[in-house]
């Protein structure tokens, strides 16, 4: 069950950061590049 319970804190946190550091992107006018995400959206759009 901690195993459980720390693998959920983990991803909340990674998405939490993720949309905070998104949000801050667009506020201040750039782009958001998310090195996770922006690998597999690459990889989805060359095929």
């Amino acid at each position: 069950m901690s195993l459980y319970v720390g693998a959920a804190n983990t991803i909340f946190l990674f998405v939490a950061v993720c949309t905070a550091y998104g949000i801050g992107s667009c506020a201040v006018g750039q782009t958001a590049r998310l090195p996770l995400v922006a690998e597999a959206a690459e990889s989805q759009m060359r095929d």
